[in-house]
């Protein structure tokens, strides 16, 4: 009846179903019904990760509240860097399990690697050999099956822990609306991969959540729909923070076979779910990446990323004449972007 009365209307006004105006009326209606459509599909999708959550056996143990997955390959150079700045930079750094599934081209490239882990013998590694080049996604979904945490972070090997951070405060966090993020922050105004400068996203005003001290003191919270390029990236492997088993929940949905690859795919089959989901961020970046040199050989030609020029056998010499990243030297830089060829000076370990 009422649809009836208003095409009678319609009509009245000259808005037939031929007219520029009666195509976007039908252009509006299609809208309103694809808005329902992508509403319902993610009642179904939030419905379907929430079973599976509920129905996991394995207990979340609350002492064990996050744990970390990293990923090298070739790199023992670098690993050194990042483990020895996590030492140094995280709060408790040496109560975090720390798996690293890696792996190596050369007997001299497992032999650096070796070293790296005698070397951080304090912090709680837990070396894991990726078996060949194809078994990357049993074996990572694998190790995360096998934690007890409730959170999940992800890092890569040429990431730096360039300032003190409490990864606490951002694990503790209810991540059905918070994806918090290490690796943004007000610093972060350019994108490597891109070349091209980008906006900080609104933040939402500090005071709805830091007078009910639901955030960290010094943080700022924004929806990462609105963001730009790594300000909406909330899928991220480097420095993120999610829920363990949901994160392997979508992987289990989809092919990978590298950490890019990875992070692509979930991105691609879930970011649409992730929409209303929160970002929240220090003043400034905890962490950045150093891109020395690029070890995927996998990596799309059509990308417009830079890579440093030093090849990974480089390095290797580099660490085989004792030699090591003096990455103390770059605690508290500014970088602007997530990536950034920094310069780094060597020095005798």
């Amino acid at each position: 009846m009422l649809n009836t009365t208003l095409k009678k209307i319609l009509n009245k006004l000259g808005i037939t179903s031929e007219s520029k105006l009666g195509r976007l009326w039908r252009s509006i209606q299609l809208s309103e019904k694809l808005t329902k459509r992508l509403y319902f599909a993610d009642l179904v999708n939030s419905y379907y990760i929430a079973r599976y959550i509920n129905s996991w056996e394995q207990p979340v143990q609350d002492t064990d509240l996050l744990s970390i997955l990293v990923f090298s390959y070739d790199r023992a150079f670098q690993l050194d860097a990042l483990l020895g700045s996590f030492s140094d930079k995280v709060v408790d750094a040496k109560k975090y399990k720390l798996a690293i599934i890696y792996r190596f081209s050369t007997p001299e490239h497992q032999q650096a690697y070796d070293e790296v882990f005698a070397l951080h013998q304090d912090l709680n590694i837990i070396p894991i050999h990726q078996d060949t080049g194809t078994s990357f996604k049993v074996q990572t979904i694998k190790i995360i099956e096998g934690f007890t945490s409730k959170k999940l972070m992800f890092l890569v090997d040429d990431i730096l822990f360039t300032e003190d951070v409490d990864l606490k405060e951002f694990a503790s966090l209810p991540n059905e609306f918070y994806i918090p993020s290490l690796r943004l922050g007000k610093n972060i105004t350019y994108s490597y991969a891109a070349s091209k400068n980008i906006e900080i996203p609104q933040f939402i005003a500090p005071t709805i959540f830091s007078e009910a001290k639901l955030i960290p003191h010094q943080t700022n919270v924004w929806k990462w729909s609105t963001g730009e390029r790594h300000w909406r990236r909330m899928l991220s492997v480097d420095g993120n923070i999610f829920d363990r088993r949901e994160y392997l929940f979508l992987m289990q949905q989809v092919d990978f076979t590298s950490p890019n690859t990875l992070e692509d795919a979930v991105a691609t089959a879930f970011d649409e779910f992730y929409k209303h989901k929160l970002g929240i961020c220090y003043d400034k970046s905890k962490l950045v990446n150093i891109p020395i040199n690029n070890v995927n050989q996998l990596q799309d030609s059509s990308f417009h990323n830079r890579f440093g020029n030093i090849h990974q056998d480089t390095l290797l010499k580099l660490w085989q004449q004792k030699q090591q990243m003096a990455y103390r030297n770059l605690y508290g830089v500014h970088n602007t972007s997530v990536h950034e060829e920094i310069p780094f000076e060597t020095q005798a370990r």
